[in-house]
């Protein structure tokens, strides 16, 4: 019972508060006003006052008859219909009571009797260029892309233009002061010609690298260019190119050299004495990354690794040891132990195989004696692998296999006195340390390229410097050089330079005699390849005209015996 009570007691109480609540709001909504949001008192037009003419309205049976009687007048009033100055509303017109409204009459013209068509003539149309004033418009009118046109004064043309040719360039003229028949308008103006820029044709001798794929290296290198002129004969020339300390940034190739020395009966005790001294104070200067091998030979080779091993201190306390053993005796079996070095096979990618090969050049033993079939071996079965360095400290020696032998392999052949050979020969292999660029070509104006010299490039050295010579004719007064090369990172670079002989430094008188013993070393070269009666001919006309000593032609190049 006391649930059920406090249930009506709560609907009772819900009730009447739901009743207050209502009564509440009521109240405040009468007391509420409505405020509009937009304002009804806006601009209005004023008000105007229309006032009609007075129009006649007549019925149609009126119209008719009022036709039939009157004539029209063939005089013309142009004087205006003053409208009528009375106001009043005009009814509503039912044409159901066949009323109808008037308009006014339109007067009709007629031509007089004699009067005779003419035909219309036809006005050509002369557009005019607009001309803006750039200093009179303003900001905003400038900021649009307008064609501003210089106040240049504008000749009207009465008739079609004419374009002639002055001074390599197009002027309009006037037909009518021409004597100059209009040309068809397609060929009007001709089209401008189009210039191709011809790459320079590339040196059969060398394979250069596509320009695209080229950084230019021209900061980092020094280039000295002397000519030695001959009056109205043209003249010679000699590019020497060399690093500056900024190419120290480049990081070294890390080099696989091979120490060939030889061993035989032909080399004084004295001899062998500074090819060891120079190898064993050399092998310590190589870079830590480096690798080496000594191998010594006679009739047959003795290598100290067998392999290539890099510059520890143990290794290069065998190596010592090795050298001071070694003594002279025997035969020269030269092609037994440089052959297996030159093979593809022995090199390692990425990585720059230096062959420092000191000995007298005398072949007495084994297959190859000869001195031109062994250069010519040799250097096919090379082909770029290997830079091979001659070195000797003999006054008889074969110097003409050493310095073709390098010349023809991208080496440096170096003959030295015995006094202090073995520093010479350190020098030489510490120069080769800081290899900068490998695989290098290169490419001259097509004009100079017959006649430089030489025709294949050793590797970039820092501390080392590349020359070539070459001879120019009269009509020439420029030299344009283009160098490639390759990175230790596998990256391609090159070199262009172009310089006028005019801003040369003056060269020596010996330049001339330089340049004839790189020619005729060239010729040798073709000469040890392919033998030929008219380049050995060439060799001896050079030969003579700049007093160079020819014993290697009669020694080394005579007509082989097999050839008829």
């Amino acid at each position: 019972m006391k649930k059920l009570n406090k249930k009506k007691h709560y609907i009772i109480i819900s009730v009447i508060l739901s009743l207050l609540v209502h009564v509440f709001i009521l109240s405040l909504l009468e007391n509420i006003k409505v405020k509009q949001n937009f304002d009804y008192d806006l601009p209005r037009k004023k008000s105007q006052v229309i006032t009609f003419t007075k129009t006649n309205i007549i019925s149609i049976k009126e119209l008719q008859a009022l036709e039939k009687k009157s004539t029209i007048s063939k005089s013309i009033s142009t004087a205006p219909l003053k409208p009528l100055k009375t106001r009043y509303k005009v009814k509503p017109v039912l044409f159901s009571k066949n009323y109808a409204i008037t308009t006014p009459q339109i007067p009709v013209i007629h031509p007089p009797s004699n009067f005779k068509p003419v035909a219309m003539q036809k006005i050509t149309f002369q557009p005019k260029i607009i001309q803006f004033d750039g200093d009179k418009l303003t900001e905003k009118e400038l900021e649009y892309n307008h064609l501003i046109i210089p106040k240049i004064p504008r000749k009207e043309y009465s008739a079609p233009l004419l374009y002639n040719r002055k001074n390599n360039y197009i002027q309009p003229t006037d037909v009518a002061d021409s004597t100059q028949k209009i040309m068809p308008l397609k060929i009007r103006v001709p089209s401008p010609k189009i210039i191709f820029h011809k790459e320079p044709t590339l040196i059969s001798e060398t394979k250069l690298l596509a320009l695209k794929k080229t950084t230019p290296i021209d900061p980092f290198l020094k280039i000295m260019l002397y000519k030695y002129s001959q009056y109205n004969h043209g003249g010679y020339f000699k590019i020497i190119i060399s690093t500056n300390k900024d190419a120290a940034h480049f990081k070294n190739f890390n080099r696989d050299i091979i120490f060939l020395i030889d061993i035989s009966g032909s080399i004084a005790n004295y001899q062998l004495a500074e090819f060891v001294k120079g190898i064993a104070t050399s092998i310590p200067h190589l870079n830590p990354e480096d690798r080496f091998e000594v191998v010594a030979f006679k009739d047959k080779p003795l290598a100290l690794f067998s392999k290539m091993e890099k510059p520890t201190e143990k290794n290069i306390k065998k190596a010592i040891m090795f050298l001071n053993k070694l003594q002279q005796s025997g035969s020269t079996n030269l092609y037994k132990a440089l052959e297996p070095y030159v093979d593809s096979k022995y090199k390692t990618a990425g990585r720059p195989l230096l062959i420092f090969m000191l000995s007298d050049g005398q072949l007495n033993s084994g297959d190859i004696v000869d001195s031109r079939n062994f250069i010519n071996t040799i250097s096919n079965k090379n082909h770029q692998t290997a830079s091979i360095f001659t070195f000797t400290n003999a006054e008889k020696s074969n110097t003409f296999l050493l310095d073709l032998l390098a010349y023809r392999n991208r080496g440096v052949f170096t003959q030295t006195g015995m006094a202090n050979s073995s520093d010479v020969l350190k020098k030489d292999v510490i120069s080769t340390g800081s290899t900068i660029l490998k695989d290098l070509n290169y490419q001259i104006s097509s004009n100079l390229s017959a006649e430089t010299f030489p025709k294949k490039l050793p590797n970039l050295y820092q501390g080392r410097s590349i020359t070539l010579y070459g001879q120019y004719k009269p009509n020439i007064d420029k030299v344009s050089l283009r160098i490639t090369g390759t990175d230790t990172n596998g990256n391609q670079h090159e070199l262009i330079y172009s310089e006028s002989l005019n801003n040369a430094l003056k060269g020596s008188k010996t330049l001339p005699r330089q340049w004839a013993q790189q020619y005729i070393f060239h010729l040798y070269s073709k000469l040890t390849a392919h033998y030929s009666e008219q380049t050995k001919q060439k060799i001896y006309s050079i030969a003579k005209k700049y007093s160079i000593s020819t014993s290697y032609l009669n020694k080394f190049l005579s007509r082989p015996e097999n050839l008829n």
